[in-house]
């Protein structure tokens, strides 16, 4: 079989390539189990730090006017299992305004920086970040509803 199509539950094609099935399985859901709102200041100081020779400045991702990071637990059996059954677990999620994209952001203080990558094309991030904007914590309230 050579480039057949069939359709699994996601309605993605499972394709055929010589003897390698190829099948697209996306995350079912996110579970975040804290979030923080900082001031983009804030946001910049605890991410956009100065690097040794040679080293590789912090990584964040953005999304419609959001520049964030997300922290997963580590690896168990449990959390593997769940994310092979399309669940995610996030420890906290951190986050700030910046309204328009930029691939590289300074720390003015430290003289830092930060690669910022889009997750624009992500659809799983896309829908986590429509989700944030209308939790309390992005209206600045921290009591939990």
């Amino acid at each position: 079989m050579y480039n057949t199509y069939q359709h699994n539950t996601y309605m993605q094609p499972i394709v055929m390539y010589g003897m390698t099935e190829i099948e697209y399985q996306p995350i079912k859901k996110i579970a975040v189990h804290e979030i923080i709102k900082q001031s983009y200041d804030d946001f910049l100081n605890g991410k956009a730090r100065p690097q040794p020779p040679g080293g590789v400045p912090t990584q964040v991702r953005w999304v419609d006017g959001i520049v964030f990071t997300a922290t997963a637990y580590p690896a168990t059996p449990e959390l593997v299992n769940a994310q092979v059954d399309g669940t995610v677990h996030w420890q906290h999620v951190e986050f700030a305004e910046m309204p328009d994209y930029q691939q590289m952001v300074t720390n003015q203080n430290s003289g830092g920086s930060a690669t910022v990558v889009d997750y624009s094309s992500n659809t799983a991030v896309v829908d986590f970040i429509k989700w944030l904007k209308k939790q309390p914590q992005w209206f600045g309230d921290t009591a939990i509803p």
